[in-house]
């Protein structure tokens, strides 16, 4: 009987050994240890390590990103993803050079969840990767960096979609103080406003062409100089697009960088933005308004953030410019009220606004509570700032090593109390004794 039972037991063991094998073999199929660097091509998981946050926790990082990085490699190239979960962090940036910028594009964006894909080099993959990004509930850019455990990667089969031209690992920086979207009325005749490119020390051409958006047909519109006449009611593309010999794409093609600027067209002028009374006749007639919301990655939206750094940590930029049919400036005799519309989380009664001139200097202007809308009483054209005045503090590393050095001596003299305090009962317990 207990042979029997001992020979069932090696049989079953047996089974199970086999079976087990079996899913393990099954398992890594698909999945097994094996660092990119040094694997085949495809695509690999695995964890990271964040550092050298500041002003922002740990613990908020960890919460707003995907805990799991995606490397692909292909063709001996590396395309390294990274996924936020929360859409009130804008603008991920990766700066690994000083007036460059890693080639990306964006793989997914429904709301909350957004995945950048980054291409990097080999030695740039095993590099810690310092990033920025802006945390628009703040108002503010905060850094950090994280660091990939390539050790931990698992292969998890092949890469995805390689028939899609990837970024080169560096492409051009476009600079311009154009809005990202602007509000205009038909007829109009809209102004491209210059912009510069660079590749590291190098100075590119930037080609500007502009497109007018009708369902799915797209036609070019040609342009007059630095003039876009604005014919139709509708949705208006300009285009600024810089490319470069220095760096290549995964097809081989100069890397390249392109700005879309969005142009909306209305019959009468948008409502939707922003809106222009002119109750005391200080325009000249004919006179319209362009609207733009200036988004953050913006020179001026910049140059904004830090005259708002002791201002106020809420707040929006918005481009108004007062402009003649013809597109140029419309002169002001007089102030105006240009209804802007805000954050509807800003409270109407407490939002403050400044004018921020070319040269850098705040002025305050007078609003009111417009419903919708802030009414702001203007006599110029230029970048407005809504806000909401106040600062948060924000310790200072130096203001925590206080902290801990001041937590430590309190400690240490505690502790140094009750030694002391224990000595003395030991001493007078003795002494009662003998």
């Amino acid at each position: 009987m207990n042979k029997r039972k001992r020979l069932l037991s090696i049989a079953l063991g047996a089974v199970l050994s086999v079976f087990g094998a079996l899913l393990f073999t099954a398992a890594n199929v698909t999945a097994h240890a094996e660092s990119p660097i040094d694997g085949a091509d495809g695509k690999y998981e695995m964890s990271y390590d964040f550092g050298g946050q500041s002003g922002i926790g740990k613990q908020m990082l960890e919460k707003y990103f995907d805990k799991t990085a995606v490397v692909e490699k292909i063709n001996d190239r590396y395309y390294f993803s990274f996924t936020q979960l929360s859409s009130s962090m804008e603008n991920l940036s990766l700066n690994l050079e000083s007036g460059k910028q890693i080639g990306y594009r964006v793989t997914e964006d429904n709301g909350n969840r957004k995945t950048y894909s980054y291409t990097l080099s080999e030695e740039n993959l095993q590099k810690e990767l310092p990033f920025s990004v802006f945390v628009s509930v703040r108002g503010e850019t905060f850094s950090f960096t994280i660091t990939l455990n390539l050790s931990s990667a698992r292969r998890m089969g092949e890469a995805e979609d390689t028939s899609a031209e990837r970024p080169a690992e560096f492409v051009p920086v476009i600079v311009t103080s154009s809005g990202s979207e602007y509000e205009a009325t038909k007829g109009q005749t809209f102004v491209i406003r210059e912009a510069a490119a660079s590749l590291g020390e190098e100075t590119l051409d930037v080609e500007v062409k502009a497109y007018y958006i009708r369902g799915e047909e797209k036609t070019e519109v040609a342009l007059d100089g630095n003039k876009l006449v604005l014919d139709n009611a509708g949705e208006y593309h300009v285009i600024y697009r810089a490319e470069s010999t220095r760096y290549t794409t995964s097809f081989g093609n100069p890397t390249y960088a392109e700005k879309d600027v969005k142009i909306i067209s209305c019959i009468g002028g948008g409502d939707s933005l922003a809106e222009l009374y002119d109750t005391n006749g200080a325009l000249p007639e004919g006179t319209m308004l362009l609207a733009s919301r200036i988004e953050s990655d913006s020179t001026v939206y910049k140059a904004a953030a830090e005259k708002m750094a002791t201002i106020a940590d809420r707040f929006q930029v918005f481009g108004v410019e007062l402009v003649t049919a013809d597109g140029s400036e419309a002169k002001a005799n007089g102030s105006v009220t240009i209804g802007i519309k805000a954050d509807f989380t800003y409270n109407r009664n407490q939002v403050a606004a400044y004018l921020l001139d070319e040269d850098g200097g705040l002025t305050k202007l007078n609003v009111s509570n417009g419903g919708s809308y802030v009414n702001v009483e203007t006599d110029k054209s230029g970048t407005i700032i809504l806000c909401i005045p106040g600062v948060a503090f924000h310790m200072p590393i130096w203001g925590y090593i206080l902290i801990l050095v001041g937590c430590l001596i309190v400690a240490a003299g505690v502790t140094v109390a009750v030694v002391f305090a224990v000595k003395r009962r030991k001493k007078k317990s003795g002494g009662a004794e003998l």
